[in-house]
């Protein structure tokens, strides 16, 4: 993996922690935080393991650089299926939602709400680290189509973790 994408990692990463802040009327809440990356060594399976990684994922890119306070991170994983293509590797497939759900552009701002449409990742995992790719939206065929036309994340995808 980690030769054929010839790359440094590459992914959202920061600390964010949860703080209190006042919201418009009389009202507080608190802030979203992140959540850590997983450990591959925890997870019985690449598609538990490829789960775990894309919401800690959305919700590092939903939180990193962000100016205003996010109250919320969405995710959830409508689809989840493992994919047998990828030579020496363990392709996974999600079609999630994910993303800010709510937050305030500044303290006693009005609250806002996202609403989401679904995307599709695909994940190659195998001993040296993981690749992933964004498909764009969550409308990738039925998957026995799949299971033929995916694209290979180890090709066109992005190194988002090494191991070792």
């Amino acid at each position: 993996m980690v030769s054929q994408l010839d790359s440094a990692v590459d992914r959202p990463e920061c600390t964010v922690e949860s703080e209190t802040i006042a919201l418009r009327g009389d009202g507080e809440g608190e802030t979203a935080a992140t959540i850590p990356y997983p450990d591959a060594m925890e997870y019985d399976s690449a598609a538990g393991y490829a789960e775990a990684f894309e919401e800690a994922y959305v919700t590092h890119d939903a939180l990193c650089g962000y100016s205003g306070y996010i109250l919320s991170v969405t995710y959830a994983v409508e689809e989840r299926e493992t994919l047998a293509q990828f030579d020496d590797a363990t392709g996974v497939y999600l079609r999630r939602y994910g993303g800010p759900g709510s937050g305030v552009a500044e303290e006693g701002g009005p609250v806002w709400a996202s609403d989401m449409a679904p995307r599709a990742i695909v994940y190659a995992i195998d001993a040296s680290g993981v690749a992933r790719m964004m498909l764009g939206s969550g409308n990738s065929g039925e998957p026995s189509e799949r299971t033929v036309n995916m694209p290979d994340p180890r090709r066109n995808g992005t190194l988002v973790e090494r191991f070792g």
